[in-house]
C-alpha cells in the first residue's frame, strides 16, 4: 500500500528484480475514502515499514 504514484515509483526501484508487477498495489487514499464512505470513523493510519501500512477504525 502506497500513499502515492511517487512512493510506488521508488519502491519499485528500491526494490527491482524482485518487485512483484502482477499485484495491485492500493493507495492510503482510497483505502480511507472507501472506510468513510461505508462508515467507519476514528480512522487511524499508522507507516508501519516503508512499503507497509496499518490502519484502526470504529464501526
Amino acid at each position: 500500500m502506497f500513499v502515492s504514484d511517487f512512493a510506488l515509483n521508488e519502491a519499485r526501484e528500491r526494490i527491482g528484480r524482485r518487485w512483484d508487477s502482477t499485484e495491485v498495489y492500493p493507495f492510503v487514499n482510497e483505502l480511507d475514502t472507501l472506510l468513510r464512505e461505508t462508515g467507519f470513523s476514528s480512522i487511524n493510519w499508522r507507516q508501519t515499514a516503508p512499503c507497509h501500512w496499518a490502519v484502526v477504525a470504529h464501526k
